[in-house]
């Protein structure tokens, strides 16, 4: 089973990595052939959509993808970012409207509503995206960590540690995160 289980994983990363096939495709693929062999039950199978932690980053990105295609994110963008003409100015201007927008709203659709902001800077300005949205993708990571809903590790944490009888508040990770982050 372990080596059936193996071949599964890699065959889904292979899939996945290749562009070839959506990833979501792949991963339905490998939840259907490890249940179709036996290598888990389907309700094992499935134990982690029942996550709210899952749940709700499935949400919040639907939720980015609204916001998206309102295209405030684009304005918004042209007008924090007018002018700049290297990196380090444009991450001056975003780490801290993000950084705090991150630890009230997920992290991962902030920075997928800034993909497209960040290509159209890109062309405007010539400062290339990749400079821009890996910092920022730190930043945000660091700045979400301090709630609960900041960042999809903090909400899967909440969900495992409730189910153990622990409960975590909104700003239970304040006083850890909050210092990173500042230093970070």
């Amino acid at each position: 089973m372990a080596l059936l289980t193996a071949i599964i994983v890699l065959a889904t990363l292979a899939a996945m990595t290749s562009g070839r096939v959506p990833a979501v495709l792949a991963l339905i693929t490998a939840l259907v052939a490890a249940g179709l062999i036996g290598i888990a039950t389907p309700a094992q199978l499935f134990a982690g959509v029942s996550n709210g932690g899952v749940i709700t980053i499935a949400a919040m990105l639907v939720i980015a993808k609204g916001v998206l295609a309102t295209g405030v994110v684009s304005r918004v963008t042209f007008r924090l970012l007018a002018g700049v003409k290297t990196p380090v100015q444009t991450l001056v201007r975003l780490i801290p409207p993000v950084g705090l927008i991150s630890s009230l709203i997920n992290t991962t659709p902030i920075v997928a509503m800034l993909i497209p902001a960040t290509k159209e800077l890109q062309q405007r300005s010539g400062i290339p995206a990749r400079s821009v949205l890996l910092p920022i993708a730190h930043a945000t990571t660091l700045a979400g960590s301090m709630t609960l809903i900041g960042t999809s590790s903090n909400l899967i944490i909440a969900g495992m540690a409730e189910s153990d009888g622990v409960k975590l508040s909104m700003f239970s990770f304040v006083p850890i995160a909050a210092p990173v982050a500042v230093i970070g």
